[in-house]
């Protein structure tokens, strides 16, 4: 999931994931450079589960 509503300061964006693979647990990034989000969200993505990404 990716979020930026109104409720937050413009320019400011959630990245959030989830699912099975995580075991319950998720991911989140929050900051005001999305592409920088989506990197780091991706890295931990592959630190925590090598191959799920390949």
């Amino acid at each position: 999931m990716v979020k930026m509503d109104g409720e937050r300061q413009r320019g400011r964006w959630t990245v959030l994931v989830s699912g099975s693979p995580l075991g319950g647990d998720f991911v989140r990034w929050d900051g005001d450079d999305l592409n920088a989000g989506l990197s780091r969200v991706v890295a931990q993505l592959q630190e925590r589960l090598p191959g799920l990404l390949d």
